[in-house]
């Protein structure tokens, strides 16, 4: 699938959404949030204590208490009489009260959220009941503030400085006696029924007073907690803390995960359906990506540079001429696909980063590398801009996407450019030799007239032209993409004709060219002048490499170059080509269709040395039309005078398939 930049922009959109921590809400799925329901309420009745979840509906920049909403374990009035103090619970059952509540508990949260606060935080609300609070931090963004407590001690005068030093002393927490008040030290002894008391009498409603105090005055021990258990509540609370902080984590961690992998997917799609017919329009293509890819990574600019040997040239943005940077002088600060940043208090660095041409600070650099080809699947990136630590996990994603990307496309660029230059030089090679062609069809054409009442040699100088002219469109196809122009053919029809064509050449060799068996009519779909040239180039070979005769020996003593076409098991049309002479080395049989590999055996009598370009050509035509070769060449069993030199004495068998048309 391809993407277009519109359908691009809607995946950086989806990845802003799945990834955009504005609170809680952002991480929990319907089901993640039940289980977190499920959570608080298990950990309240550890701590025996309503559990509260405090979040923003707003950026958390713009929170403030009227944005907080609430989440919590206690909202079942069985779950509260069953997790909460009793008094809590009568004073918080009216309307009034408990709103007075959730009001302290709001500016508890935004002590959090105006960054007054950072540390697990054990302080008494306005009822002088000891809560704890601490904030849910990812990716250092708030995304709810925790709250519980609710403790209550038993009556008596409690010496809270010794009960709580253990808390105070840890630097990892803070405690206070009046979280509005800091500078409020905790008196060295004091009745907590008796604070709660005070605060019932002037705020309590008169419906609720009269049994809040009695509530207060004869509430059993066994309802309250002893001073010991502060401590050790908090301590749970700590690590119930740390428990749901990290499945926060791990939940978040996940999310923005898979949504990169999907960003970077649509990016790999995007990147697919680039136009790879030049550099520039690679560039444009690429540029359109980095000035999106740029608002969810807070980058400036993006440059692309790919490996030439020992340099990196830039390539994005396109300039026709590109800047270098020497390989030797960027290996040393960066390994490989690892994102840096350029230090440019460093001197070397300082020396390197004005030749990046993006200034001198906050300069980054990703590089790639495939180990099958280092020198030229290489490539560098440099960006500029602050890149958060939060952030860098999907900037190296990016980068090594982009790189492989670039890596294949420069690579496509090499190979065009090297085939533009062989191309050109084939240009000039052919103009060259394209008039003296022209001046020897003109010298046949005269021959022709003189002798035309010749038919055997008119039918020679016909094909002779005939060949000339296609030796001139073989250039010709060199120089431009080839335009398939495929027909429905009997092969059969073809096979003789090219046979006929190569007719000349068996009777100077000389040996026997021979029509075997009945030749069915098979119609196949093929460009034919294509098909002719891998046939003429089969059956010349076996022509070519065939043990030769005398004339005057006899047409018995000659030996045969046998074709026959047929039907294959594989319900392929098949031209079958077999000659006796010189084989094929068994070692160069698997080698026998690679560019270059020739066929020369030595031969005392004569020399036949091959281009190593006939039968791959006749493989890749063969291809193309969704066929193949078989080759095979083994000693002739049947020989009563033995091989007088290696490899004379061979049969070597041609198979060339191509699909019926049906």
């Amino acid at each position: 699938m391809e993407l277009d930049i519109d359908e691009l922009k809607k995946s950086i959109d989806h990845f802003i959404e799945e990834t955009d921590l504005r609170n809680i809400k952002s991480i929990l799925q319907d089901d993640t949030e039940m289980v977190l329901g499920n959570l608080l309420g298990g950990y309240s009745a550890a701590l025996s204590a309503g559990i509260a979840l405090y979040y923003s509906t707003e950026d958390p920049e713009n929170t403030n208490c009227n944005t907080l909403e609430q989440i919590e374990s206690d909202t079942i009035p069985a779950q509260r009489m069953r997790f909460s103090h009793p008094v809590c619970i009568i004073y918080r059952s009216h309307e009034c009260q408990d709103k007075k509540c959730r009001e302290f508990d709001k500016k508890i949260a935004m002590k959090y959220y105006n960054k007054d606060w950072w540390k697990p935080t054990l302080y008494r609300c306005h009822l002088n009941v000891w809560d704890m609070a601490y904030p849910l931090i990812v990716d250092e963004i708030p995304l709810a503030v925790l709250l519980t407590g609710q403790i209550v001690v038993k009556k008596g005068s409690i010496n809270w400085p010794v009960i709580l030093k253990e808390i105070k002393d840890n630097s990892e927490y803070q405690i206070y006696w009046d979280p509005f008040d800091p500078n409020k030290k905790i008196p060295e002894r004091s009745n907590q029924f008796d604070d709660i008391k005070s605060v019932i009498s002037k705020e309590a409603d008169k419906e609720y007073k009269d049994e809040l105090m009695y509530l207060a005055e004869t509430c059993p021990d066994e309802k309250s907690s002893n001073p010991e258990e502060v401590v050790i509540r908090f301590k749970y609370f700590i690590k119930f803390r740390d428990m749901l902080g990290h499945l926060l984590q791990e939940l978040y961690a996940a999310k923005k995960e898979a949504a990169m992998r999907q960003l970077m997917q649509a990016i790999a799609h995007y990147l697919a359906g680039a136009n790879l017919s030049s550099r520039k329009s690679w560039a444009k293509h690429c540029e359109e990506l980095f000035s999106r890819f740029c608002t969810i990574s807070n980058i400036q600019e993006i440059h692309v540079y790919s490996r030439s040997r020992s340099n990196y040239e830039r390539t994005i943005p396109f300039e026709e001429k590109r800047s270098i940077i020497k390989v030797k002088d960027i290996l040393p600060f960066v390994s490989l696909e690892k994102l840096v940043n350029l230090n440019n208090e460093d001197s070397k660095s300082k020396a390197l980063m004005p030749r990046l041409g993006l200034g001198t600070e906050d300069i980054w650099l990703f590089r790639t590398e495939n180990r099958a080809a280092p020198s030229t699947l290489a490539g560098l990136i440099v960006m500029k801009g602050k890149i958060k630590d939060k952030n860098q996990k999907l900037v190296e994603f990016f980068c090594r996407t982009v790189g492989g990307c670039n890596d294949v496309a420069s690579l496509i660029f090499e190979l065009q450019e090297q085939q533009n230059e062989f191309r050109l030089k084939v240009g000039e090679a052919a103009h060259s030799f394209r008039t003296p062609l022209q001046s020897l069809i003109l010298d046949i054409e005269k021959i022709g007239r003189i002798i035309k009442d010749d038919k055997d040699l008119t039918n020679l100088l016909n094909e002779s032209k005939r060949r000339i002219l296609g030796a001139r469109e073989d250039v010709k196809n060199l120089l431009e993409q080839l335009k398939e122009h495929r027909t429905i053919y009997n092969i059969s029809l073809l096979a003789e004709e090219v046979m006929n064509t190569v007719k000349p050449v068996a009777d100077a060799h000389p040996c026997l060219l021979v029509k075997c068996g009945n030749w069915p009519v098979v119609n196949v779909r093929i460009n034919k002048d294509r098909i002719r040239h891998a046939l003429t180039g089969l059956i010349d070979n076996a022509i070519k490499y065939s043990w030769g005769g005398k004339k005057e020996e006899g047409a018995k003593k000659l030996h045969e170059v046998r074709v026959w076409v047929d039907v294959s098991n594989y319900d392929m049309a098949m031209v079958r080509i077999i000659n006796y002479g010189i084989g094929i080395p068994p070692d160069l049989l698997e080698a026998k269709l690679e560019l270059g590999m020739r066929g020369m055996v030595y031969d005392s009598k004569r020399d036949r040395p091959g281009t190593g370009f006939g039968l791959p050509i006749a493989e890749h035509i063969f291809r193309e039309h969704g066929g193949h070769l078989e080759i095979d060449s083994y000693p002739a069993d049947n020989d009563p005078r033995g091989p007088d030199e290696e490899y004379h004495r061979y049969v070597t068998e041609v198979k060339a398939y191509l699909p019926i048309y049906r």
